[in-house]
């Protein structure tokens, strides 16, 4: 009996010693590994332009008051005075990587006079189609006729004009009109496509996202469409400016395939075309020179245009904290 007790005795210091490190380990807490903090959601509001005057040599050559016409190919601007009569025709090539300025020659059909167009680039030549048609060889310093029918001068001139893709596309006309063709570079030919939704004189045009988008136009200056790979028109809610219609200035261009940039009195408005959403709030410019156009090299972004004084002027816009 006094051994039974003994063992028994012996048997309670086990018992609770277990009880205790089963206690302990019941109730031992562990710190939670640490959280990555948020990840901040980048959209369209969340871009940021920043805006800085270029300082380039005086041009060699100014209009005085008359207009200008720009256009962008490559790393050059093309700068040109297209009357024939107010001042001697001329063009100039500014370059964008040496800041240079050399002169090129003129072409008497590049003119202000009767229809007018923009001159439209592929990269490399530069192309006016209104009461003419004729092409600009960057390389040899040329300028050539291109195949322009009658039939393709139904509503040559004032209108939205593009280049995309190999062809050049022209919306609405100084009559206007809802007609919508194109030149095809590689063929020569003439092409008529889907008739525009609206009757209009020179909207803007832009591609992006693999479509053409057509901003506002005389009559129809808040309207904002796209035309599809199908070919067809798509509407899109009406434009948070109102846009005139400029044939002789480009006013919108696009940005790595994706954005569409604005200029609109001094602003700029910023569109994602995947997201189909404009930035809430334009950005606000302190650019004080007329005759402006936006272009853009997918890099960079630029405003070209005439100082008070009739120089050459450029700034550049960079783009940051796009959505990707």
């Amino acid at each position: 009996m006094k051994k039974y007790f003994h063992q028994a005795i012996l048997a309670i210091p086990l018992l609770v010693f277990f009880s205790a490190c089963k206690k302990d380990a019941k109730n031992e807490t562990t710190t939670p590994p640490p959280q990555p903090p948020p990840v901040a959601v980048i959209t369209i509001d969340s871009v940021k332009l920043q805006s800085q005057k270029v300082t380039t040599p005086v041009a060699p050559k100014n209009p005085g008051n008359y207009s200008v016409w720009f256009t962008m190919a490559g790393n050059k601007i093309y700068y040109a005075n297209p009357s024939n009569t107010a001042n001697p025709q001329f063009m100039l090539a500014y370059d964008i990587s040496s800041n240079t300025f050399s002169e090129r020659k003129a072409d008497p059909n590049v003119c202000a006079c009767g229809y007018e167009s923009q001159i439209v680039s592929d990269g490399q030549n530069l192309f006016y189609i209104a009461n003419d048609a004729t092409k600009y060889n960057a390389s040899g310093d040329t300028w050539s006729a291109i195949n322009y029918p009658a039939n393709a001068k139904d509503n040559n001139g004032e209108a939205g004009v593009l280049y995309y893709n190999s062809k050049i596309y022209f919306l609405g006309g100084r009559t206007a009109s809802t007609k919508f063709k194109y030149y095809d570079i590689s063929s020569s030919g003439w092409y008529n496509v889907a008739d525009y939704l609206y009757s209009t004189t020179a909207s803007q045009l832009v591609a992006v996202d693999n479509k053409i988008f057509a901003l506002g136009g005389q009559g129809i200056e808040s309207k904002f469409s796209y035309f599809t790979a199908e070919g067809s028109w798509q509407t899109l809610p009406d434009l948070p400016f109102e846009l005139q219609g400029y044939y002789d200035t480009k006013l919108v261009t696009s940005f790595q395939n994706r954005f569409i940039l604005a200029l609109v009195a001094n602003k700029i408005y910023v569109y994602d075309a995947v997201d189909k959403k404009w930035k809430t709030d334009p950005v606000e410019l302190t650019i004080n020179d007329g005759n402006l156009n936006i272009f853009s090299d997918n890099i960079n972004v630029y405003i070209v245009g005439k100082s008070s004084s009739n120089d050459f002027s450029l700034h550049k816009i960079v783009l940051t904290n796009l959505p990707s």
